[in-house]
């Protein structure tokens, strides 16, 4: 039982700071976090019990629920702009985890070069 509720806990935390480590642009040394954390439970999960045969399947399961949640409420605040709503995002984040971000990055260059274009003007 500790060695289901620490993978639950390890897949959740660890789901949130890759998340954070991605969106909406990559950083190295929180993408570097989130992998130690993931090894950490990869190590927990062999180590302290070998006959829980179901800890690392949950540890991926909730890792990858995680994610898409957390990913689907920052997008929510985030871009608005997308009309999409709270479950749209999560869906998207489910299958195609990029999706968002390139749509996010696009609208930011055409922000960007509409400002620019803006300011040149005037």
């Amino acid at each position: 039982m500790i060695t289901f509720t620490t993978m639950l806990l390890l897949g959740a935390y660890a789901g949130m700071l890759n998340v954070d480590a991605r969106k909406p642009r990559s950083s190295r040394p929180a993408l570097v976090g989130s992998l130690l954390v993931s090894a950490a439970a990869a190590v927990f999960s062999i180590s302290f019990d070998r006959t829980n045969w179901a800890a690392p399947f949950i540890f991926l399961a909730i890792f990858w629920l995680s994610a898409a949640l957390y990913a689907a409420w920052g997008w929510t605040n985030r871009f608005p702009e997308a009309g999409m709503s709270f479950w749209a995002f999560f869906v998207r984040e489910l299958y195609d985890n990029s999706f968002t971000a390139k749509q996010y990055a696009t609208m930011l260059a055409e922000r960007e070069l509409s400002e620019g274009q803006t300011t040149a003007a005037g």
